[in-house]
């Protein structure tokens, strides 16, 4: 029996495709998930911003706030204080003196403050009985035919109504001489509260006009940024402080009742007048508001509704957001490209292990000197064709006389005899079968058929290969072949029982070529 072992077959098992794919879910995975980190990351720290902003306006706010309350109080407590003066005087019984003495207190206070523009006693008629003018810092008092009537402002209307210790504190206006707003501008508040004598009559009222520059400067001071925006706004939405000069008290003038931020805005006005404070985003600006509320403590009556008010434009929130968002892409992008760096490393690698592999696989199924298949190639394919239930047909091949070729010219010709017979073995089948060689100058074929056509036209095929005299390196090789064949599944199962009876019938064959050539 031949050397053709029976033995198992091993696969060999070609690393290098599933483990590529694997790299590339894992990169494609892994980017998915880096960029979702990012998101998340630059969303939480966005928040964080944002809210830290929202913080910082939100003082803004509050400061301005106490700033404008504390300088309105200030002025309630001057005007308690002079009503309180006035009504000390009342009992005295020479009324030109008690008016001398007043008129004297009064244009010295005026003339220290300097934020009145004017202080008056009014009676219950309506009628001024003293005022001192501020007259821009060259304070004066008004002689008797300088008085006027005051009985149509509403200041005299509405305190006229009070009981004692309740004050009247105006809308913000500008102050008009002749119907006619004055220039520079004056924004003033009216300051009132109703006065009375020891048995409770009701003598008439105090009026303080308060000059409002000081406070607004204070306002813009407090809130003044390069990077937000400022408003004061009057209960009916009205501009007192814009960074636009042009749309502010624009209900102090014809033709400007749209300069208001009740017709810019409408809606968020209205979120305004429903809160008292609050802050939101506005087509990507952020709001921030509230209004400024007096203590009840000091029975303040007004219909006034002041309302501080900041703007962080969209363009500066995202010039804040800017280098956070360039960390996160430029931070995402290196990473991304280190992943692909990784990958590419990776993927060389595994080509490095697949050729490595496919070199091995070389090694191990393919005979080194005829390039044909060796025999554990010849074994895996009779494996792979027994488990796919494939008939095939066996042809095991060996040589005669080779041994004289070897012993005649030498190895090196014997191994191009090898060579050439394995070349022409493979034109014998091709397009049928394959070419393997078991060792020395063994072969076998395997068919891709069992019918006795495709194996009468092989065997024919072969035999042609010798009917011409074979010369390698000019020297005569007189060789021939003995061929047995077994067909699976009719002659056997089993890799062992084709084997051996192909080895069998090659005997036979051998056997009748010698008796034949005796």
């Amino acid at each position: 029996m031949s050397n053709f072992s029976t033995r198992n077959s091993q696969s060999v098992k070609l690393i290098g495709g599933n483990e590529m794919k694997q790299y590339r879910c894992i990169l494609a995975g892994s980017i998915v998930f880096v960029i979702m980190l990012a998101v998340f990351l630059y969303f939480s720290e966005r928040s964080l911003i944002i809210e830290n902003l929202v913080t910082e306006e939100r003082n803004i706010v509050d400061t301005s706030d106490g700033m404008i309350k504390k300088e309105i109080e200030n002025n309630l407590r001057d005007l308690r204080f002079f009503a309180e003066l006035y009504e000390s005087h009342l009992d005295e019984e020479d009324e030109s003196m008690f008016f001398k003495n007043t008129s004297y207190n009064f244009f010295m206070f005026i003339k220290e403050e300097r934020k009145y523009d004017k202080i008056r006693f009014i009676n219950n008629d309506g009628e001024e009985k003293m005022r001192i003018n501020y007259n821009d810092g060259e304070p004066t008092i008004a002689m008797d035919h300088q008085l006027e009537n005051q009985h149509n402002e509403m200041y005299v209307k509405e305190t006229k109504l009070y009981n004692r210790g309740d004050i009247y504190l105006s809308p913000f206006e500008l102050k008009k001489t002749y119907g006619i707003v004055e220039q520079p501008i004056k924004p003033m508040v009216h300051f009132a509260t109703p006065v009375f004598n020891k048995d409770g009559e009701r003598q008439g009222m105090i009026v303080l006009d308060y000059l409002a520059n000081s406070m607004i400067e204070h306002f813009e001071a407090s809130v003044s940024s390069s990077s937000r925006e400022w408003y004061l706004l009057n209960h009916e939405g009205y501009y007192l402080v814009s960074p636009n000069e042009r749309e502010t008290w624009g209900f102090m003038y014809p033709n400007r009742e749209k300069q208001s931020f009740t017709y810019h805005n409408p809606t968020v006005f209205n979120k305004m007048e429903e809160q008292p404070k609050g802050d939101l985003f506005d087509q990507g600006d952020l709001i921030v508001y509230k209004e400024v509320n007096l203590p009840a403590s000091w029975n303040t009556k007004t219909d006034e509704r002041l309302i501080i008010m900041t703007k962080y434009p969209k363009e500066k929130i995202h010039g804040l957001l800017l280098p956070l968002k360039l960390r996160t892409l430029f931070g995402t992008i290196i990473i991304i490209i280190g992943m692909f760096v990784i990958y590419k490393v990776l993927m060389k690698m595994t080509k490095q292990s697949i050729e490595y592999q496919k070199t091995l696989e070389k090694l191990v199924s393919e005979d080194s000197l005829t390039k044909v298949g060796n025999r554990f190639k010849c074994h895996q394919m009779m494996e792979e064709k027994i488990a796919k239930k494939k008939p095939f047909t066996l042809c095991y091949i060996d040589m005669d006389r080779f041994k004289q070729v070897n012993d005649t010219y030498g190895h090196a010709v014997g191994d191009e005899l090898l060579i050439y017979l394995a070349q022409q073995f493979q034109k014998a089948v091709k397009g049928k079968g394959e070419v393997f060689r078991l060792g020395g100058d063994e072969f076998a074929i395997i068919l891709n058929k069992t019918d006795e056509k495709m194996k009468q036209e092989v065997a024919e095929a072969l035999t042609d290969i010798f009917q011409e005299p074979i010369y390698i390196e000019g020297n005569h090789c007189d060789v021939f072949i003995s061929v047995g064949y077994s067909e699976y599944p009719k002659d056997g199962e089993t890799i062992d029982t084709l084997i051996t009876k192909a080895d069998k019938h090659m005997y036979e064959v051998k056997s009748t070529h010698r008796r034949s050539r005796n």
